[in-house]
């Protein structure tokens, strides 16, 4: 059982599932067009906020990927402080509540980063709960808190009980990513900007927040390693382990795509998230499979790539 078949996470980890002998997935997704296709595939379109589409939708499977989600960016809190937050925990709880509801041996939840509080120093997983995440992120952050507690009630708390691993990726990006320039993350958003020759390019801020990125394949390969390794609940940071820069991120986009006359303009009056962001990733490290390597000039080359065979004609 695949929710969020359609998006970044469920795109890649259903290019790790598509023709397997003996394995058939039933994928999930709302607005978004398949992007992945096999003969072991069975696509159901529905609303994951609603609990009357949930309804029956895990009956049989084993296993259950909750990959669901809608976009809770800087932009998009901006303009919406609520909607995406309310919409988050609807999606998740109700797809908890299915699996469970259809006696899944094993979940995986893709949790995130937005709940860890603001600090300088290495965020290790422990720390999750300490304080309040970031002033932007307080609603989408207490979210992520919330539904990683009911994660792990299921998993310890019940009489029967289900496996559910939370997995926290840093920034994700790759192939199928959302692209939209009003609701992208600021990667995808730049890969846009430089692909389509974009002048200036703005970066919102002066750029020198820091991310710590991971490649969406490396997130999906982590998935399947928790399902096979992990049992009851858990939690693990998914993270290249190294901080770049919004300026180095996208000078390194600017010149693996070749745009050397580009012009970067700094725009300090618009939104922009926490200014440093690093974490931890020694425990991922640990379980074989789980932890990313793919560099992040490769991801950005696979990413650009597809971007250009996708949507330039």
């Amino acid at each position: 059982m695949v929710f969020g078949a359609t998006g970044l996470a469920g795109s890649h980890a259903l290019m790790r599932l598509k023709d397997v002998s003996a394995v058939s997935v039933r994928a999930v997704g709302n607005k978004r067009p398949p992007n992945v296709n096999g003969g072991n595939i069975e696509y159901v379109q529905a609303d994951l906020s609603d609990p009357n589409q949930v309804a029956g939708l895990a009956d049989g499977a084993q296993y259950a990927l909750m990959l669901a989600g809608v976009l809770a960016t800087a932009p998009v809190l901006a303009r919406d402080p609520v909607g995406p937050v309310l919409s988050n925990l609807r999606i998740s709880t109700n797809c908890l509540e299915e699996a469970y509801r259809a006696g899944v041996e094993k979940s995986v939840w893709l949790s995130s980063t937005t709940g860890y509080p603001d600090a300088d120093d290495i965020l290790q997983e422990d720390r999750m709960f300490e304080g309040d995440p970031p002033s932007g992120w307080v609603g989408i952050g207490w979210t992520t808190r919330y539904v990683e507690r009911l994660c792990r009630m299921f998993a310890e708390d019940l009489s029967r009980k289900m496996t559910v691993i939370a997995l926290r990726p840093t920034m994700m990006y790759g192939e199928f990513d959302h692209f939209d320039d009003e609701t992208a993350h600021f990667l995808p958003s730049m890969i846009r900007r430089v692909v389509q020759r974009e002048v200036p390019i703005e970066v919102w801020g002066d750029g020198m927040q820091t991310r710590d990125t991971v490649y969406a394949g490396d997130v999906a390969k982590a998935i399947f390693a928790a399902l096979i390794r992990i049992d009851g609940f858990d939690c693990f940071n998914i993270a290249e382990g190294k901080s770049h820069t919004v300026n180095e991120v996208l000078d390194m986009i600017v010149k693996l795509d070749g745009y050397d006359d580009a012009r970067i303009v700094h725009v300090n009056d618009r939104p922009s998230s926490a200014a440093r962001r690093r974490f931890a990733s020694e425990k991922a490290a640990i379980i074989p499979g789980m932890s990313p390597g793919t560099p992040l000039n490769e991801g950005l080359q696979r990413t650009i790539q597809w971007y250009r065979e996708t949507y330039v004609a």
